[in-house]
């Protein structure tokens, strides 16, 4: 088989609402809107955020896809909470997306193993 190149970005969003959603809204400007596209990194925001609900108005919540959205990924004030995302295009299928424990930094690394999804 031969390579093939697909569009990925990695992002870390500031720490206000406010930016958050700028940040946003200007990355989903300028992303390749394709179906290969994939989203992930330190977006600063739970679920419920409206940042957040806007890139998955876009590209599905790999860990949340898995039902494993319960998971965290941050400790702040003594909880556990899930700030750092994985976001694909429908051209993936999750096997497998969660939170993994490290030393290597104060977030709990997210991972995912993908195959291409089937053509319908």
């Amino acid at each position: 088989k031969g390579e093939e190149a697909f569009p990925i970005a990695c992002t870390h969003l500031g720490l206000s609402s406010a930016d958050r959603r700028r940040q946003i809204s200007s990355a989903l400007a300028w992303l390749p809107q394709e179906p290969e596209l994939i989203l992930l990194g330190d977006f600063n925001a739970e679920a419920d955020a409206p940042e957040i609900r806007e890139v998955a108005g876009y590209l599905e919540d790999l860990q949340a896809k898995c039902g494993r959205s319960h998971e965290g990924t941050y400790s702040h004030r003594g909880r556990l909470v899930r700030i750092d995302y994985i976001f694909a295009g429908p051209a993936w299928r999750p096997l497998s997306c969660h939170p993994v424990p490290s030393k290597a930094s104060d977030h709990r690394p997210v991972v995912a193993e993908l195959v291409r999804a089937e053509a319908p």
